[in-house]
């Protein structure tokens, strides 16, 4: 857990040849679950609300796979509709 402003990096969204966003409310907290993949193949993941988040970045599809195993703990109920 680290310090955020509750958003992705715009170098990491914007850069993606792939990127997908949900967003989970739980009371008055919003939390944003981002991730993607780079042009090199390589996977990051960011989710978080104002003032703390997780992320990983810069790592294989294997490895993608088990964080997000670990993360997917972190967003709490159901995606909000879009």
């Amino acid at each position: 857990m680290m310090w955020s402003f509750g958003i992705p990096s715009a170098l990491e969204a914007w850069q993606s040849v792939e990127y997908d966003e949900a967003t989970y409310t739980n009371g008055n907290i919003a939390i944003i679950d981002a991730r993607g993949q780079a042009a090199n193949g390589k996977r990051w993941r960011y989710p978080g609300k104002f003032g703390e988040s997780a992320d990983y970045s810069d790592v294989d599809e294997p490895t993608a796979r088990i964080l997000d195993r670990v993360l997917d703990g972190a967003c709490l109920g159901t995606p909000n509709p879009r």
